[in-house]
Formats: C-alpha cells, structure tokens, sequence
C-alpha cells in the first residue's frame, strides 16, 4: 500500500523522495570522502537532490499531460547534470545543503585517516626530523610537493604533504603535536 502511494506524486511521496535521495548522495559521498577524493558528500547530495527532482518533474509532465515520453528527462540528467546546478534554484539548494551540512562534514573530516598539511620548515634538518617523527608514530606520506628557498641570512623549505595514518586521528591534536616540534616556523591543514 504505502509503495503505491509513492508511486504517485504527493507531498509525502516528494518528501520521502527527496530525503531518500540526500540520505543517498550523502553515503556515496562520505564513502569517496573517506579516500580523499575530491568530490564529498554535499557534492553529492546535490547531484542526488538535483537527480530526484528532475524525474520527478518529468512524472509529473507525463501524468497531467498525457504527452512525451517518461524516460526522456531521465536520460537528459545524464548528460545535463552540470548544467541544472547553475540555475537558480540549484544555487539556493547548493547553498542551503552547504550551509547545514558544513558541520556534518567538518565532524567526518577532522577524524579520517588522511590529511594534507602545508609546512614551513626553517631547514631541511627540520624536514627530515619530521619525516623520521612520522615515521615512528606510523604516519606514511603519500604525496609531496617541496621548495627550498634560500636566502643571505637563512633559508626555509616550504612542504605541501599527503599524509595518511594507520588509524584514524584527531587532526587538531596531531597537528598541534607536529607545531610543538623544532624547525616548523608554521602548519596548517589544507
């Protein structure tokens, strides 16, 4: 009984389908977050959001119409699905899902695995001291991009890393535990 009455387009049918779709874009999301992919749970929340209601403007379409074809609007978010996140109302739900589930994601993120951190370093003495102190709290570096600058009176190397741990950690703490250390001038997450 109650998939019958979802199957027709009713403000409870549009609620559950639209939380159902965020619910979903939100697990995809989290999962790619998890490997430190680039695109996150909001982002597919509004994918999922912007998904759902295209197919339901298009049942909607065909029932009080009579005319077209259903599954054409379908095939067209595939193809689309770029575009219909510039309107209007894509940019009000992008920024309402952005703004609720700031603190949701910010929670996710603070205690993964993986992290990337921009280091200023005042040697290069400096650099591997931290590299042997990951290596003794068993924190693998997965990518590196450094600079070494060097000036008259000092020289500094600049260091952008991956850093990923074999347990999942408190980013503030571990970050805090690396700025204690002698060499980093500065350290922040990015």
């Amino acid at each position: 009984m109650l998939i019958e009455q979802l199957r027709e387009i009713t403000y409870l049918s549009i609620i559950i389908r639209v939380c159902v779709a965020v619910a979903i874009g939100g697990i995809i999301g989290l999962e790619r977050g998890m490997k430190n992919q680039p695109a996150g749970s909001r982002t597919y929340m509004v994918v999922c959001l912007g998904s759902c209601v295209v197919m339901m403007t298009n049942q909607y379409i065909y029932h009080v119409f009579q005319t077209g074809d259903p599954t054409r609007l379908g095939a067209q978010v595939v193809s689309g699905i770029g575009f219909y996140e510039g309107a209007v109302v894509a940019g009000i739900t992008v920024l309402l899902i952005m703004t609720i589930f700031r603190k949701f994601d910010s929670l996710v993120q603070r205690k993964l695995k993986y992290m990337r951190l921009y280091i200023n370093f005042d040697s290069t003495n400096a650099l591997n001291a931290f590299m042997e102190q990951c290596k003794q709290e068993d924190i693998t570096v997965n990518d590196a991009q450094i600079t070494k600058f060097k000036g008259k009176d000092h020289s500094e190397v600049i260091a952008m890393l991956a850093v990923k741990s074999r347990i999942k950690m408190e980013h503030s703490g571990m970050i805090a535990c690396f700025a204690k250390m002698d060499g980093i001038k500065y350290i922040e997450e990015i």
